[in-house]
């Protein structure tokens, strides 16, 4: 790799048939060289309806802040390789000679390419003995903005690393500290069709088919090492103030006896990290500095342990769900109270009030972690099967008042539950007052219902 003046120059080595299919060049390079030949191939509608061209999708400045963040400040700064696509016919360098792409016999040996044409993505090899592999790639400085509008170098994977990689910070004590390892993907022109699904395929593959991380798994990873290797305090801050707050949490958690640590549900970890991040969110004063966020995850914690200790005993199942800590940290935030045991009663009688709402119309397990399809059935389910504590019927009729029976059937019909049961109407008069019924005056009454049900050995019955 080279950041000479006139040109951009990275050098990898050659390799052909890979996974059966893609020829590659594989080295290392500055990610601001990287970041200034390349462009990402935006997914949008075809021309005429004609499906979708390209394949990225829209950039994440927060994501991308937070790379350029770690690879200034971190002290172990590790990156996996720039995936990139160069669109620039290449003729085989073969035992036979240079060769177009179509000629190659089955199970010829390929030991580089060279352009073909009047590419400004000039492509040759490093060396003129024939079997060396090292493959050099130059590109211009002065027809940089003519290859990213012509879009011949593409980004297929490392997008979020390479947009605000030309902002990166020079470091004159470390010249290689942002070399990282590349693949470039040599296909055919920018305007070919296959070779366009090509690239979409890759994309999809890399994005869609790696299986993510467990959070849980993650955080125990970062936050469970040893205290001597781990980060610096002010720089982790520096770094991320929200990963700084999980870990103060995280310690002030592992101080709780075994039983109290359990109230904090089964992925505690997880839950203090997006806890953590929706805080700073709601009130970046808190991580104005670090001494800031460690007075309040003091406050916080001593908080909260003795809100889910109270908590614990009308509501266990409420304190262990995913949700339950950011909860609380949120209702403790928005308490008022003058000492800290009024703001821990205030809280206890929010959460209490909510725990009751949420078990009583069965949907605490709202705040696990469920997709938005888990949350509406579950709701519907909560719904469906709720039993009413109270029911009350009223309706009005004029003075002269139809026969019992009839007023009955028209309330119940004739379906099963008056075959059961015995009703009666209670009529109670109330003080006239200006109603009408239609243009004749009504006499205002109430109803009691009751409701008698016989069987040979007892006799049931309720008032409505």
């Amino acid at each position: 790799m080279s950041r000479g003046k006139q040109f951009v120059e990275f050098e990898g080595l050659f390799a052909e048939g890979v996974l059966g299919i893609f020829r590659i060049i594989r080295g290392y390079a500055d990610l601001r060289d990287l970041a200034a030949v390349s462009v990402p191939y935006k997914m949008e509608a075809g021309p005429a309806g004609a499906g979708v061209v390209g394949h990225q999708r829209p950039e994440s400045e927060k994501h991308a802040e937070d790379i350029k963040k770690y690879l200034e400040q971190s002290e172990s700064r590790f990156l996996p390789e720039v995936i990139l696509s160069v669109r620039s016919p290449v003729k085989l360098t073969t035992e036979r000679g240079d060769i177009d792409p179509d000629e190659l016999g089955l199970g010829e040996i390929v030991f580089g390419a060279t352009s073909d044409g009047d590419s400004p993505v000039q492509i040759n090899r490093r060396h003129s003995n024939r079997t060396s592999r090292i493959q050099r790639i130059r590109v211009p400085r002065n027809q940089l903005e003519a290859i990213r509008n012509d879009k011949l170098v593409r980004r297929i994977d490392g997008n979020h690393r390479l947009h605000l990689a030309e902002e990166l910070t020079d470091d004159p004590n470390a010249p290689t500290k942002y070399l990282a390892p590349f693949c470039m993907i040599l296909l055919g022109e920018a305007a070919n069709d296959s070779d366009d699904f090509a690239e979409s395929l890759i994309f999809h593959t890399i994005n869609s088919t790696a299986l993510p991380l467990e959070s849980e798994h993650g955080l125990q990873l970062l936050l469970g090492q040893n205290p001597a290797h781990a980060i610096l305090p002010d720089n982790e801050f520096a770094y991320s103030p929200e990963l700084h707050l999980t870990r103060l949490l995280a310690t002030h958690l592992d101080g709780l006896p075994a039983p109290t640590r359990a109230k904090f549900g089964e992925r505690p970890l997880t839950a203090l990290w997006e806890s953590s991040r929706n805080l700073i969110a709601m009130d970046p004063a808190i991580a104005q500095d670090r001494a800031t966020l460690t007075d309040f995850a003091a406050t916080l914690f001593a908080g909260l342990s003795e809100i889910s200790v109270q908590l614990t005993v009308n509501h266990p199942s409420l304190c262990r769900t995913y949700g339950f800590f950011e909860l609380a940290a949120r209702v403790w935030q928005e308490t008022a109270g003058e000492t800290h045991e009024d703001k821990v009663q205030g809280s206890v009688a929010v959460l209490d009030r909510l725990g009751q709402w949420l078990g009583g119309q069965g949907i605490t397990n709202l705040l696990n972690r469920l997709s938005p399809a888990e949350q509406l059935l579950e709701t519907f389910k909560a719904a469906q099967n709720r039993i009413p504590k109270r029911v009350f019927l009223a309706r009005w009729y004029p003075h002269k008042m139809r026969p019992m029976g009839r007023i009955t059937r028209q309330l119940f019909g004739s379906n099963s539950f008056t075959k059961h049961w015995r009703i009666s109407l209670l009529p109670t008069a109330l003080p006239w007052n200006s109603l009408t019924w239609g243009r004749k005056r009504a006499a205002p009454f109430q109803f009691t219902l009751r409701c008698t049900k016989q069987s040979r050995r007892q006799t049931s019955s309720f008032v409505i």
